[in-house]
Order: C-alpha cells, then sequence, then structure tokens
C-alpha cells in the first residue's frame, strides 16, 4: 500500500553513432515528446501507486553555459541549453492540460514540488548545476538565440545533410565538437564573436533554408567567417587545424563573393 516514486526518467534527443553502446543511444526530438508523454499516461492509467515521477532534467546539459549537442546525456533536457521550451516541455504541458478537472497539477511546470492525491502522478524535474550560471547571460535574448539554433538545425538537416559534401562537413563537426565546446568554454571573445556572426549570419540562411536561396554573400561577411575561423584554427589541435582548414579552403568564400547562397552551394558541390 505505500506509494512508489519514480526517481528519475528521460530520454536524450542526439544522433547516433556506429561507436556508440545501446545505452548511450539518443532519440529525436518527436520520439522525446511520445515517450515522455506515454510514460506520463501510462503511470496515470496503469500504475496508480506511482504518486510522483522525476523528470530527468529542466535544460540541456553544458559547459559554462555550451551545449554538448551529442554527448550522450546532454540533450534530456524539456529546454533547451538557452532556456527555450523543446518540443517535450509544450508536449508534457498539453498532457497536463489534457488530465480532467481535478486532477491536474497547475504548479507543475513552474517546478514547484507537487505531492498528488489522485493520478497524474506529480512531476517534479531536476535541475542541472549550470543552470543558474548560465541563466543571467541568456535570458535577455532567449527567443532569438532559440530561432537562430533552430535555424542551424534547419541548414544541417535539409541542406548540409543533401551532399557528400555536407554530409562531410557534418561528421566532422560532430568529430571535433567536444574540443569545441572546451574552446568556446574558456574563451569569452572566441564565443562572443561566434555568436555575434553567427546572428549576423541569420537572414543568409534563412534564404538558403526556407527562402529563394537569393540573398548574396557579401565580402565583408566573408573575411568576418575567413577570420573566425583563423582564430579558432589558431588555438585548435592539430587534428582539428587540419580538418577546418582543408574543409575551409575547399569551400574558398572569397571566390563567391556577391553570388547568391543557392549559386555557392551548387558551385561547391559540383
Amino acid at each position: 500500500d505505500k506509494p512508489i516514486w519514480a526517481t528519475e526518467f528521460g530520454w536524450s534527443n542526439h544522433p547516433n553513432y556506429w561507436w556508440m553502446k545501446p545505452w548511450m543511444r539518443g532519440v529525436t526530438l518527436e520520439e522525446q515528446s511520445e515517450y515522455t508523454v506515454r510514460f506520463l499516461e501510462m503511470m496515470r492509467t496503469e500504475y496508480p501507486y506511482v504518486t510522483v515521477a522525476t523528470y530527468y532534467t529542466t535544460r540541456d546539459e553544458c559547459i559554462e553555459g555550451i551545449p554538448q549537442p551529442y554527448y550522450h546525456p546532454g540533450n534530456r533536457g524539456l529546454l533547451y541549453i538557452d532556456l527555450a521550451p523543446k518540443p517535450v516541455y509544450d508536449a508534457v504541458a498539453a498532457w497536463i492540460n489534457g488530465v480532467p478537472e481535478g486532477d491536474s497539477l497547475s504548479s507543475a511546470l513552474t517546478g514547484d514540488p507537487v505531492r498528488a492525491n489522485a493520478a497524474p502522478p506529480a512531476l517534479h524535474w531536476s535541475c542541472q548545476p549550470c543552470v543558474a550560471r548560465a541563466l543571467a547571460q541568456q535570458i535577455a535574448d532567449t527567443p532569438s538565440r532559440a530561432a537562430l539554433l533552430e535555424l542551424l538545425y534547419q541548414a544541417r538537416d535539409k541542406k548540409l545533410a543533401e551532399t557528400p559534401f555536407g554530409q562531410q562537413i557534418i561528421q566532422q563537426y560532430y568529430a571535433h565538437s567536444p574540443e569545441l565546446v572546451r574552446l568556446l568554454a574558456v574563451d569569452a571573445t572566441l564565443r562572443a564573436d561566434m555568436l555575434a556572426l553567427l546572428q549576423e549570419s541569420a537572414p543568409l540562411l534563412r534564404s538558403w533554408v526556407a527562402g529563394d536561396g537569393e540573398a548574396r554573400l557579401d565580402g565583408a561577411w566573408i573575411a568576418e567567417v575567413d577570420g573566425l575561423v583563423r582564430a579558432v584554427a589558431g588555438i585548435a589541435s592539430p587534428a582539428l587545424r587540419a580538418d577546418l582548414l582543408a574543409t575551409w579552403d575547399r569551400v574558398n568564400l572569397a571566390r563567391y563573393a556577391g553570388q547568391t547562397i543557392a549559386e555557392t552551394w551548387a558551385a561547391i558541390n559540383r
């Protein structure tokens, strides 16, 4: 007759690779949402003695505010690293709102610890230590950063993934991302320059991903990209430096100043 608490559950959305053990494998954003709601509904309908469920975790994991996009427990959060809601957050909110009146947990989405006397189980979520540290830095422009992050995902999935060279870029990124995370974590200037360049690049990326691809490459912007690439190469390991400079030399954006992003990508992939 004793109540049972599910002290930790959750799924991490991240890519899978051949070297990953089964327990390291990730799910898609859609699967993360589906599995979480299915778990909660199963607890509510089949295991009424489970009175508390603790979701792990509130926010995607970080090192000093920098995301770990493929680290196997790193993307379990209800929120992205910039505190923008992930699809799983909205799915859980919809599930709570859909529970019959009297069973809903009005304070669950605020993170307040709530004990329910009836199904569904009270929903808690635990918090990574870096949340408070990064919150002050990132909360002011959370919406713009969330939109930028989504734009980068779309560029990866809708454009880079379509060609062999684009797939090579994706593979190199994930191979070197732990080092990139460390470099950005310890160098505030590099981190700020990277974010500023990404924000400046948003209209070009948006045209490439969701528009007609007619936005044109500006010579000054190309020079900024070149400067950032060489700044990273200057402090990178030999392996990262070699891949970064080889890819940058092949891209050679200086040749395409004034051309559209669609023309440029087509020429690079010939």
